[in-house]
């Protein structure tokens, strides 16, 4: 009786522990059930810092973790859906304007695309030369190399953005020469040698004027143009003497994550490729709003004059309008007579007058002109076939004033300093020089235009950044045709434009001469 007792209360303990180890069982599983839903749950937010996407040993990997060790690629994944889909807007735009051409007035349109919001990086402070205001606002920090095509093209956007917002930025040039650049390390060296001078950007503007033509021969006639001392600057490009500047670049550009060139910071905001001046404008401008200082206008307007007096009240400015072309002057605090396509009055008031810009405040948006901006249409260079007709030789060799504004627009492709005891010096060889002008088949107003013929090997044309086969179209704003050559002439001057059509395209050359 008692064994049987004993059993009895040991099936019962059995059943006890197999149903609490069952409930334990259940709740593990329905515990774990919730885990899984609530995690789903952080993913499915859309909240971002707090998203989950793995865990190791039940500690959570959060979505920010991972985007900050790929935020470079992340940006320019996003840069590219947002050039694809400014693409593909323009494209519609433009379809969409052309079926409304049969109306009596064009249709308003307003793009409200936006670049990407780009990520934010901490570079450290340098003792690299400072293009511009040391204490500008905005600072630009140019990653590139001497035989990229991409950072020569970039050249004149950049040159844009100094004319655009002068002392509001300024620049600093870090070296990140490719693998595959096989002289991009020389030249950037050599540049490097050129800072010794003091003549390092006038330098980098003469190696981006061509960069399929980085040599020693080359890096040496650049010196000699910019009156360096020629035996220390020998030495310094044969020793490679800044090698630990260009690692300290390569060292910095790999801490960031960089890749391929151009790219540029815009106080530390990360924009890569070669953008367009309004595109690295976009950045620049939201910096600017973010500091509360004005932006540059966009109004068609182009200031004329400004005549600055005590008290400012009295301060006037005279803008055109470039709608309609007229001339008006303004006072402080006087509204614009400024009226959009749609016929609507435009909300803009004068509120200061300086001597090289005034500040508009338009529609409650703080912005600024400067004295001859405004906005330009592209320059175009036509040039017509020779014909059989007879030419007319009482026709104008002069450029039209429509013409000359339109080579002033213009960006200019290569810039340079050039000695003028070297000019002078090879000027009285000019009737040799001369004989590599051919007429061509081209013609303007009636007369043959003139290219150049085997000149690869000349020092003179070669240091100029021409080429064989370059149609040089004006010099200093007169046409170079057969009945006439001004180049010499303007070779002479302390400041000379060559306007150049290279297989197609017009080139701008601008030079200034230093003794």
């Amino acid at each position: 009786m008692q064994r049987s007792t004993l059993n009895l209360s040991l099936i019962l303990a059995l059943l006890l522990v197999a149903c609490s180890d069952s409930e334990q069982s259940q709740l593990s599983s329905t515990e774990l059930n919730e885990r899984k839903v609530s995690k789903q749950l952080d993913i499915d937010s859309g909240n971002r810092h707090q998203q989950i996407v793995a865990t190791i040993d039940n500690e959570p990997v959060l979505m920010t973790q991972i985007d900050s060790s790929i935020q470079l690629k992340l940006f320019d994944l996003e840069w590219h859906k947002y050039q694809l889909r400014k693409a593909a807007l323009e494209t519609a735009v433009a379809s969409k304007v052309e079926q409304q051409l049969t109306k009596s007035t064009a249709p308003h349109v307003e793009i409200l695309l936006t670049p990407p919001a780009a990520p934010r990086f901490f570079l450290p402070d340098t003792d690299k030369p400072i293009k511009g205001d040391p204490d500008a606002v905005v600072k630009l920090s140019l990653f590139c190399s001497f035989q990229s095509s991409h950072c020569a093209r970039l050249q004149p956007e950049l040159r844009t953005l100094e004319t655009r917002y002068g002392e509001l930025i300024n620049l600093v040039f870090y070296d990140l020469p490719q693998t595959f650049h096989r002289y991009g390390k020389a030249a950037a060296n050599a540049n490097l040698c050129a800072a010794e001078s003091g003549s390092q950007w006038a330098y980098q503007e003469a190696l981006y004027s061509n960069i399929n033509q980085l040599n020693r021969e080359r890096y040496l006639i650049i010196a000699n143009q910019l009156g360096l001392d020629s035996k220390s600057f020998s030495q310094c490009i044969d020793h490679n003497q800044y090698q630990d500047k260009l690692d300290s670049d390569q060292e910095l550009a790999q801490h960031l994550g960089l890749g391929n060139v151009p790219v540029l910071f815009v106080n530390g905001l990360y924009t890569k490729g070669a953008n367009t001046a309004d595109g690295y404008g976009y950045y620049i401008n939201q910096e600017l709003i973010r500091l509360g200082l004005p932006i540059p206008t966009t109004l068609p307007l182009r200031l004329v004059s400004t005549s600055v007096k005590d008290p400012t009240e009295d301060s006037r400015a005279k803008l055109q309008d470039l709608n309609n072309q007229t001339l008006t002057e303004y006072m402080h605090g006087d509204g614009l007579n400024l009226v959009s396509r749609r016929g609507v009055n435009l909300d803009v008031t004068l509120t200061a007058i300086e001597s090289q810009r005034v500040l508009l405040n338009n529609n409650g948006q703080k912005e600024f002109l400067r004295l001859s901006q405004g906005q330009d249409k592209p320059a175009t260079v036509s040039m017509t076939p020779a014909s059989n007709s007879s030419r007319d030789s009482s026709v104008s060799r002069e450029p039209s004033s429509a013409q000359v504004q339109r080579i002033e627009q213009l960006p200019t492709t290569a810039k340079m300093q050039l000695s003028r005891n070297w000019l002078s010096k090879h000027l009285q060889n000019k009737q040799q020089l001369a004989q590599h002008f051919q007429a061509t088949e081209h013609q303007i107003e009636g007369v043959h235009l003139l290219k150049l013929t085997d000149i690869d090997r000349n020092e003179f044309y070669k240091t100029l950044g021409l080429q064989s086969g370059d149609v040089v179209l004006q010099a200093n704003n007169q046409w170079v045709h057969e009945g006439s050559n001004p180049l010499w002439d303007a070779l002479g001057q302390n400041e000379i434009t060559l306007l150049v059509m290279r297989e197609g395209l017009p080139l701008r050359f601008d030079y200034k001469t230093k003794q």
